[in-house]
C-alpha cells in the first residue's frame, strides 16, 4: 500500500521534486519498518511541506505580478493544513484607483465543499445569484464586489473588489487570469 501512495504523490510533482518524493518516503519506509515512528513524522511532515510548496508555485502562475493594465502586489500565501490540506494563495492587483483581490485555493477539501455549492444550479437559481462563464467556467457573483468560481472542479478562485470596482472589472480580470 506504501508503494501505492509513493506512485500516486510522486506522480503528480514534476521531475525534480519527484525524486526528492521518492527519496523521502523511502527515508519514511525504511524508518517505519524498524519503528522509528518520530522519524516518519519527521519525514512526512517534510513531504507534505514539499507538496504544499510545489502546489504553491502552480497556484502563483495563475495569480501572476501583472496582469494585463493590473499591477499586482506580494502574494501572500496561507497553509490550509487546519482544513485539510491545501494552499491558498492571494495577491491585491491595482489599476488606477481599483483595487481587486485576487484567492486561489487549490487541492483542498474546502474547494471541494465550495464547488459543490458552486456547482448546484438549484441553490445558485434559488439563491438569485447572478451567473457568467469565464474561460468556459461558471462564475457567480456574490453582491456587487465578490466573483467565485470552481475551475477544473478543484481550484476555487474568488475576485473581491474594493468600493471603486464593479462586476465588469471583476469579470474582465478574471478573464484575463490563466486559469487553465
Amino acid at each position: 500500500m506504501f508503494s501505492a501512495l509513493l506512485l500516486t504523490f510522486s506522480a503528480t510533482v514534476e521531475p525534480a521534486a519527484g525524486e526528492d518524493v521518492r527519496s523521502l518516503f523511502r527515508e519514511a519506509w525504511k524508518d517505519y519498518e524498524q519503528e522509528h515512528y518520530g522519524e516518519v513524522t519527521a519525514r512526512l511532515r517534510s513531504l507534505l511541506r514539499l507538496l504544499e510548496d510545489e502546489t504553491a508555485r502552480r497556484v502563483e502562475a495563475i495569480i501572476p505580478e501583472r496582469v494585463g493594465d493590473w499591477s499586482g502586489g506580494d502574494p501572500k500565501r496561507e497553509s490550509l493544513a487546519a482544513l485539510g490540506g491545501g494552499v491558498s494563495i492571494e495577491r491585491s492587483y491595482r489599476k488606477e484607483a481599483k483595487e481587486i483581490t485576487v484567492k486561489v485555493l487549490r487541492d483542498s477539501p474546502v474547494a471541494d465543499k465550495l464547488a459543490e455549492v458552486l456547482g448546484n444550479d438549484d441553490l445558485v437559481a434559488w439563491a438569485g445569484a447572478r451567473v457568467h462563464r469565464v474561460q468556459g467556467e461558471q462564475a457567480i457573483f456574490e453582491g456587487e464586489r465578490k466573483l467565485m468560481m470552481v475551475v477544473k472542479g478543484r481550484i476555487y478562485v474568488e475576485l473581491r473588489g474594493d468600493n471603486d470596482t464593479g462586476r465588469a472589472d471583476l469579470l474582465s480580470l478574471a478573464r484575463k487570469l490563466d486559469l487553465r
